[in-house]
């Protein structure tokens, strides 16, 4: 996390992972998507950018890999992480392709829509490894999203993942290019 101490809003901030399925979805059912917003933007609202690891395609389609868990979050629960006041989705992860090449479109178009960058997949906007740059005074700072485990193609297709020289060489090249950028690498 990059902050000024003396500053009333820091810069940036990480979460862990956000799943829009099981109880989350059962929960807003019952009790509203406000429920969770209301209370994870009282933690981040000091942090002009938000970052979170989606943990799930949202999607209607139906449409699951086959593997032992699967995730597919309803496209109405996306205001969650909107109210919430999220910029950025990184993508990068083991549940990303869990409704296929579909899943990973519907999910990028989503957010795009709704004005949160998406990394870590190919998008219309990024490809798979490219940094999100935020550019604050005089200095860039450079997020690389990266999925690091040991799982299927089929899983990992269209994602930055499992390649750490194919990474670390990207990382090089955008320093050289760019000295003065902060890079922070966002792992998953």
């Amino acid at each position: 996390m990059i902050s000024c101490q003396n500053r009333e809003e820091h810069l940036v901030c990480f979460t862990g992972d956000v799943l829009l399925d099981r109880g989350i979805s059962n929960t807003a059912k019952i009790k509203g998507n406000e429920y969770f917003s209301s209370r994870v933007s009282e933690l981040l609202f000091s942090y002009k950018y938000r970052f979170v690891n989606l943990e799930c395609p949202i999607t209607k389609s139906n449409s699951p890999l086959h593997k032992s868990i699967v995730f597919r979050g309803r496209p109405e629960l996306v205001s969650i992480l909107l109210e919430s006041g999220i910029t950025h989705a990184t993508r990068a992860n083991n549940h990303a392709n869990d409704q296929g090449v579909l899943g990973v479109r519907d999910t990028n178009d989503l957010l795009d829509s709704i004005g949160i960058t998406s990394i870590g997949t190919n998008s219309k906007t990024y490809t798979s490894c490219q940094p999100a740059e935020i550019v604050s005074e005089s200095r860039t700072i450079a997020v690389f999203p990266f999925l690091d485990l040991q799982i299927s193609k089929e899983e990992t297709s269209n994602l930055c993942a499992n390649n750490t020289r194919s990474l670390a060489s990207k990382i090089w090249v955008y320093k050289n290019n760019n000295p003065q950028s902060i890079i922070i690498c966002y792992i998953h």
